[in-house]
């Protein structure tokens, strides 16, 4: 029987070079046998209590999941057309069908686009009759735009100077 064909750069299972085993699932490749110093366990405990002692910090499991929470939001705004939808519903709340032909996309995608930011918490909608409207829940979002654009700027002057390069 003839192997299926791998993607460039991809290895099988228990296939990812000598000493190390890789995560059937598609994890990460792990050293074979017992952890050199003890368990996963300890060696984190003594990562976080050097990183502690050297005024370092180690993410604890709250910061990590704040962290994992706010990178929800960023990715539900990371789309030129969530981006267009937030832009427009911070001049007001707007119907589906008005986004729909804006955008200039099927009512389906730009249905899709709305769930997400309302699921992140961004959008709040309401139904009137058959039509849906959607508004700005979070207008603070527009003020991180602004942080945004500025960053644009200066990188463009930046770049325009010749500085910046590393």
């Amino acid at each position: 029987m003839s192997e299926a064909p791998r993607r460039p750069g991809h290895r099988a299972a228990g296939m990812d070079g000598p000493g190390r085993e890789t995560d059937p699932a598609g994890g990460r490749s792990k050293p074979k046998g017992p952890v050199a110093g003890g368990n996963q366990r300890s060696t984190d405990t003594a990562r976080r209590r050097a990183g502690k002692q050297a005024g370092g910090g180690v993410m604890d499991q709250a910061e990590v999941d704040r962290y994992r929470r706010r990178a929800r939001i960023l990715k539900a705004l990371a789309h030129p057309t969530r981006l267009f939808i937030v832009e427009q519903l911070a001049r007001g709340e707007r119907c589906v069908c008005e986004l729909t032909s804006m955008i200039g996309a099927d009512v389906s995608t730009v249905s899709r686009h709305l769930s997400l930011l309302r699921e992140a918490g961004i959008l709040a909608d309401r139904k009137e009759g058959r039509e849906v409207f959607y508004r700005l829940q979070a207008p603070c979002v527009t003020r991180f735009f602004s942080c945004v654009e500025q960053v644009i700027r200066d990188r463009a002057r930046l770049q325009a100077e010749g500085v910046g390069r590393s």
